[in-house]
Order: C-alpha cells, then structure tokens, then sequence
C-alpha cells in the first residue's frame, strides 16, 4: 500500500533541470520530508538502490518527467537505455506501476507521450496515464497547477500543503485549499 508523497522520476540526459524546478515547486509545498529527488534527497554514502527503493515504496505519487530525449537517450553502445532491465528510469516507473502507485507523466515544452509500441512491456501502461505538462515560458503557472493537481490526488499532502499554507512565489496567492 502506497504511502504519502511525491518521487519525482527523470532521465538526467534530458530532464535534469526541469525535475530541480519541480522538486523546489513540491518541496515549497509539501515540505522536503514529502518530495524525493535522488540528487537531494539521498545522504552521501548511503546505498542508493535501497534508498531508491524504499523512498518509492512509500510514495503516493510517481512523476515522470518526460522531454524531448527521454525515449531515445542511447548508453554507450548506441542502445536506448529505457530498454534496458536495469535502467533506474525505467526500473522506478516499472515498480510504481507494479505496486499501484498513482503514476503521472509530466511532458516538458510539447514533448508527446511515447506510443505504447515504443516502450518497454512492465512501462507500457505509462502510455495511457493523464498527464501533465510544464511549458519553460509557463514555469510559475505549470509549476502552480502540478502541485495543486498531486494535493488532490493525496489527502495526506493535501493537509501538509493546507498546514504548510502554500503560497505561489509569482503572486503570494494561496494555491491549495484544505478540503
């Protein structure tokens, strides 16, 4: 059963910096404890594949940000690393699915989910999950509206964003309300 909070999935080839901007946007609002992002979150000499692991098994949510690069970004023999078993981008997308974490692309400036035919078998599903998009020249808004959309879908976010009284850095508006 699925915990409460955010892991943000990405592939450091293509989405680095936009998986920073969400990162500081759901931590803004949920608090660090709540929003794992591998190059923060994760103390230094810790084992990461359990670290990984472990802080994924007790999310609510799974990000998936997805650029221009996601699907085609090759490993050294030209290869295209989301088709390899043990790729972490896949092997964390793969196991949200498996253990039915709510799982949520996030396509950056007009990027298009991938066809189903092109992905992997476990990560397929990915294909047909309502997503969400982050445009560069729309970061305040886009930012503003995933964290919203994920408080909705958690209850236990929903309360620390409430608790937390979250207020948009552009416009100091409230931007989540208690239910």
């Amino acid at each position: 059963m699925p915990g409460s909070g955010v892991f943000i999935n990405y592939r450091a080839e293509d989405s680095q910096a936009a998986a920073a901007l969400i990162d500081q946007a759901l931590t803004s609002c949920f608090g660090r404890d709540h929003v794992f992002l591998d190059s923060r979150s994760i103390p230094i000499g810790t084992d990461f594949t359990r670290e990984l692991l472990a802080r994924l098994r007790s999310s609510s949510v799974l990000l998936v940000v997805i650029g221009p690069r996601w699907l085609i970004t090759a490993d050294e023999a030209g290869r295209r690393r989301i088709d390899d078993p043990g790729d972490w981008t896949r092997l964390e997308i793969a196991n949200a699915l498996r253990w039915g974490l709510r799982v949520v692309p996030v396509l950056l400036d007009g990027t298009v989910l991938p066809p189903t035919q092109l992905l992997p078998d476990d990560i397929a599903e990915l294909c047909h999950r309502q997503y969400l998009s982050l445009r560069l020249r729309h970061t305040e808004i886009d930012l503003r509206i995933i964290a919203d959309r994920v408080a909705e879908t958690d209850v236990g976010l929903a309360t620390i964003a409430a608790r937390r009284a979250f207020r948009c850095r552009c416009c100091g508006a409230a931007t989540i309300k208690a239910s």
